[in-house]
């Protein structure tokens, strides 16, 4: 599975300038150029880039100081594309999974979807329209700086929460994926294989699930039609904008999502049968000390509690010493446990031959040993085909020294963190090797379908004699 050059999509065009005033007013991508695909420049799998707070942060002055501006989501996404390549010509893992492909599968690339810029022109102007008090009338003239970084970043997630603004961002992010993917397949023609993933960020998470969770199939839909659906939050039968692609894999990253749901549906915050209509795989990846990540396995069964997140491994392989450490410890007790567990057994076994045994004390035993097993179960439901929801990130040695001072940059840490690019990578082939695996599966079907049509097809005329 050959990676050709990541920053292919943004070189190709006519000028970086292009580049940064098409993520600047909120058109990911131009593909108007004459981008010519070649076989080894095959684009088999776009990661679109929701974007959430942070995109607004990035040119905040405080104070009047001149501080580094955060990188936009276009810089981004950069990263994660030269992660992406430099981890697979590293990784040994990864080249080895691209094996089972076909040979033709090409790379994937990382496109930002940039919503921040639109939602403010269109809410501005329906502000100018109505001529109401706005947010800029009732804030105090006291620390304009910090003032405006609040009112930039933080009031973004109470639009979200009004009806109103809740339409108008998921109109404004539903038609900025639907224009990246058109103008991946005009463009890219025969190149563009047209597997989508979504990665989205923070508050980009929590519309990417309003989004995808009422979708409809596509064959029930026409290709401008809008749509209900009954998703898990189901926010009053509202006409929600429908998708024109399936997404193979969903990774929400540092996403508050589970305290939408748990808000919305405090009783039954997630069934163990819901899935997304039109995406299989969802995983909720988190930093350990990021304050605005939260779970989402034990919405589906809270005694999922008692279960650790699943770690995601470095990038090279394996654990860092902290965690190896514990993991020592934890297999030590684990198998103090079993060989004590396996002496009580054994005593046990010896009373119940010679008649000593209480029936009630071996129904208690049988119980208890049943509940301690258990214990380290966990009920994922149907959202991630049964497989394991939430996955963390390892923090660095230095991080853990002291965990308040580096949770404040924790929620802006995902870009760079090459253990995350690897993980993605790794998915993304997996659900190429699952897709595949399903085709052969359906195809062998209607073999065997067509074959069985004919074993009972009605007899020829000449022989109903």
């Amino acid at each position: 599975m050959p990676y050709a050059d990541p920053d292919s999509f943004v070189e190709n065009l006519e000028s970086r300038q292009e580049y940064d005033e098409a993520s600047t007013l909120a058109a990911p991508l131009s593909f108007s150029n004459a981008y010519t695909y070649e076989e080894e420049e095959r684009c088999d799998h776009l990661v679109l880039v929701v974007h959430g707070i942070g995109e607004m942060m990035r040119s905040v002055d405080i104070f009047g100081l001149a501080l580094p501006p955060l990188s936009s989501i276009a810089d981004c996404c950069g990263f994660m594309r030269k992660n992406h390549n430099a981890l697979f010509k590293e990784s040994s893992e990864l080249k080895s999974l691209a094996n089972i492909l076909s040979s033709t599968c090409g790379r994937v690339d990382y496109i930002p979807v940039e919503w921040h810029e639109k939602f403010n022109r269109l809410s501005r102007k329906s502000k100018v329209k109505t001529r109401d008090a706005s947010l800029h009338d009732i804030t105090l003239n006291t620390i304009p700086s910090m003032r405006a970084l609040a009112n930039d970043t933080l009031l973004d997630v109470m639009y979200f929460m009004s009806p109103e603004y809740h339409d108008l961002l998921i109109d404004i992010v539903t038609e900025e994926l639907n224009t990246v993917v058109s103008k991946a397949k005009k463009y890219g023609g025969d190149a563009f294989s047209g597997k989508v993933s979504i990665m989205a960020h923070s508050l980009g998470s929590i519309i990417t699930w309003d989004i995808l969770s009422h979708q409809l199939p596509h064959e029930h839909i026409q290709p401008s039609s809008e749509s209900t659906s009954s998703g898990v939050q189901n926010l009053q039968e509202a006409q929600y904008p429908q998708l024109m692609f399936d997404v193979a894999n969903t990774f929400m990253i540092g996403a508050p999502v589970p305290v939408f749901l748990l808000i919305r549906n405090q009783h039954r915050p997630m069934n163990p049968e819901y899935s997304l209509p039109v995406c299989s795989r969802v995983f909720n990846i988190f930093h350990p000390y990021d304050p605005v990540a939260y779970r989402i396995e034990p919405l589906i069964n809270p005694r999922n509690r008692k279960v650790e997140p699943e770690l995601i491994p470095d990038w090279r392989g394996g654990y860092r010493m902290q965690y190896q450490t514990k993991l020592f410890w934890k297999n030590l007790v684990n198998e103090t446990y079993q060989r004590q567990q396996y002496l009580i057994d054994a005593l046990e076994a010896g009373i119940r031959q010679i008649g000593l045994a209480d029936p009630a004390d071996e129904d208690d035993a049988s119980t208890a040993s049943e509940g301690s097993n258990s214990s380290n179960m966990i009920e994922c439901g149907q959202l991630n085909g049964g497989r394991r929801i939430d996955y963390m990130l390892q923090e660095s040695e230095v991080e853990t020294a002291n965990e308040y001072v580096f949770a404040l940059g924790a929620h802006s840490a995902y870009w760079a963190a090459k253990d995350l690019t690897m993980f993605i990578a790794r998915e993304i082939i997996l659900s190429e090797i699952e897709y595949g695996f399903d085709c052969r599966l359906e195809e062998e079907e209607v073999e065997v379908d067509s074959a069985q049509n004919e074993l009972i097809s009605p007899l020829p005329a000449w022989q109903n004699v």
